[in-house]
């Protein structure tokens, strides 16, 4: 049977012949490293098959720890921004933590005046609004009638007088100060008690006033106290007399007064309730 079919199918069974040997004779050269030149070409169809999917999967690869690597970047320098945010909230922190304590330890100064001892007691409060350019004329402080503030009360700081409350209401008072062009103060001048007159706010952050005898020995570099007489209780500092001239139409002299506090930088102030 198996003759008989060979026999009818010859041209097939020597086509399967020859890719036999031709296998055979591949199978021997590689082994032996001599590929021939049916090898050779063999190899080079596969070589050139390889090379561009080679290169491809190498691309994609790079492409890929590309990717990787720039969300990797990312990600560290979103981390890097947070920490320096953090870093920065935490020196502002501190500063602010620094200055309120400066703010309080100059405010404490304050309690050694007369005025503040004898009162029946005092409120800080911290400066929210400003009504004025570059000075304080008058200013809004965040506590009120529910701290016990009342109208006409007192305010210092811890280097002087500050004013008066004018307004007052459940969680804020509003202040004149000094410099305020409403405001009047009598004084006595330190180390020389016997001289006294009035300063009233001059609106440009000073003080102008006179005193009463025109013979009075005042000069530059004089400080000025409350006298006690009108509203304000005696002993608290107004400031430094800076010029002394003389008014012939008064006949009195006329002084310029820098105020002892610095009205263009207060944060915190003490009243007197």
């Amino acid at each position: 049977m198996l003759l008989e079919w060979i026999k009818r199918h010859k041209i097939l069974m020597s086509i399967f012949g020859v890719v036999l040997v031709l296998c055979i004779i591949l199978s021997i050269s590689y082994s032996r490293g001599n590929l021939g030149a049916i090898g050779s070409g063999v190899q080079t169809a596969n070589s050139v098959t390889q090379a561009p999917v080679t290169k491809g999967v190498n691309w994609i690869k790079d492409s890929t720890k590309g990717i990787f690597r720039f969300r990797a970047v990312v990600r560290e320098n979103q981390e890097l921004q947070d920490r320096l945010e953090e870093l920065n909230k935490e020196n502002i922190k501190l500063k602010l933590d620094e200055q309120e304590l400066a703010e309080l330890k100059e405010l404490s100064l304050a309690l050694n005046y007369e005025a503040v001892k004898n009162s029946q007691g005092h409120v800080t409060g911290d400066i929210t609004t400003v009504n004025g350019a570059s000075y304080f004329n008058t200013f809004t402080i965040d506590c009120g009638t529910e701290k016990g503030i009342a109208k006409d009360n007192i305010v210092v700081n811890g280097t002087g007088l500050v004013g008066m409350v004018r307004e007052t209401g459940r969680h804020f008072s509003k202040i004149s100060s000094i410099i305020d062009k409403s405001s009047s103060v009598s004084y006595r001048v330190l180390n020389k008690m016997d001289i006294m007159g009035i300063v009233n706010g001059g609106g440009n952050g000073m003080l102008e006033g006179y005193t009463f005898d025109m013979e009075a020995e005042i000069s530059e570099g004089d400080v000025l106290i409350t006298s006690g007489m009108g509203v304000y209780p005696a002993g608290i500092v107004i400031g430094t007399v800076e010029s002394v001239s003389f008014n012939q139409g008064t006949q009195l002299k006329t002084i310029t007064v820098k105020p002892a506090v610095s009205f263009n930088s207060i944060k915190k102030v003490l009243v007197l309730i």
